[in-house]
């Protein structure tokens, strides 16, 4: 403001006034601004990923500086989106007290281990989680397939070329399983054949007979039993009831004799067919092919007689106990 010889002096004292409180109101905001920067806490510690090189701070470009701390520079791969993840044996802090000491001059904190994350890694973990099958899974399933080729290829040649398998079929080769004239395991799967098969025409052959048989006595009860059975009905001095019974009787006698006789004359033909094959095949002279042919025709007559229903020997023993109770008054 300027004075002039006019100004009263009031006015230039409270002028004075002002300006002396401004000058004491910018001192108190300096000293509040200073006791804030000084009670700010300290800013935490920065890890550096890996790769990361330390330099001075004469190297970092920033000149006029008490920067003794280290200068981080990241080396992922260009191009990627990498992320660092840093794990260090200090607590959190420990962190702060190590920047806290760096600001102020301190030696740089212990080294600390880093690993960055890429999107193709991520991808790849993620990957592997969900398929459950890795790259050891892998090795192992191929080691296993080969095991197992091997074994079949082993198998495989023990079969065809060993003493027991195919090379032992033909007997000019003079290989044997067992040696002492021993034949190969398909050479006794066949023998075995042969001897169930023999073991199964000698057994339909015996159930034919036996089949015949029945017949033939069956018959022969039933023309011992119609004259007896014939008696009772003829007699006055039996009752109805009995005639009636014996009558019955008469009837399925008669039934039976003539029901019989139709098998035998089916079944005995076939016996007699079989047992004149089997004494030809007996006789020695047959070739190879009329003994396959024998054998071929023998079990068809088998089949052809079990197929054929006849009577049963507890139908003949029924028919036994009632005519010889009958019979007997």
């Amino acid at each position: 403001m300027i004075e002039g010889p006019g100004t009263p002096a009031i006015i230039k004292k409270t002028e004075a006034q002002l300006e002396e409180q401004s000058r004491l109101d910018a001192i108190k905001r300096q000293e509040g601004l200073d006791t804030f920067i000084n009670d700010m806490p300290p800013l935490p510690a920065l890890p550096p990923p890996t790769g990361a090189m330390n330099t001075p701070a004469s190297d970092s470009g920033l000149a006029g500086t008490n920067n003794t701390g280290p200068s981080i520079l990241s080396t992922a791969p260009v191009g990627t989106l990498a992320q660092a993840q840093a794990t260090t044996p200090n607590s959190a802090g420990a962190g702060a007290a190590a920047v806290g000491a760096g600001l102020a001059g301190a030696a740089a904190p212990a080294k600390q281990r880093c690993v960055i994350s890429t999107p193709g890694k991520v991808i790849s973990e993620q990957l592997n989680k969900a398929l459950g099958a890795g790259q050891d899974q892998l090795v192992a399933a191929d080691e296993i397939n080969e095991v197992i080729s091997a074994l079949i290829g082993q198998l495989a040649n023990q079969a065809l070329m060993g003493t027991a398998g195919l090379l032992g079929l033909t007997p000019r080769t003079g290989y044997t399983a067992g040696g002492y004239g021993s034949g190969s395991y398909v050479d006794e799967m066949v023998e075995q054949t042969r001897r169930s098969a023999g073991s199964f025409i000698a057994d339909g052959y015996n159930q034919l007979a036996e089949k015949l048989k029945l017949q033939e006595d069956y018959n022969a009860m039933a023309v011992e039993y119609l004259p007896r059975l014939l008696t009772v009905i003829n007699n006055p001095l039996v009752t109805a009831d009995v005639r009636d019974r014996a009558r019955i009787s008469y009837d399925d006698a008669i039934t039976v004799k003539d029901t019989t006789a139709i098998h035998i004359t089916k079944i005995k033909p076939l016996v007699v067919e079989f047992e004149t094959l089997q004494r030809e095949l007996s006789g020695g002279t047959v070739t190879e092919a009329r003994k396959q042919a024998i054998i071929s025709r023998q079990t068809q007559i088998i089949s052809e007689g079990g197929t054929y229903r006849a009577y049963t020997e507890e139908r003949m023993r029924a028919s036994y106990r009632e005519w010889s109770d009958i019979t007997r008054i």
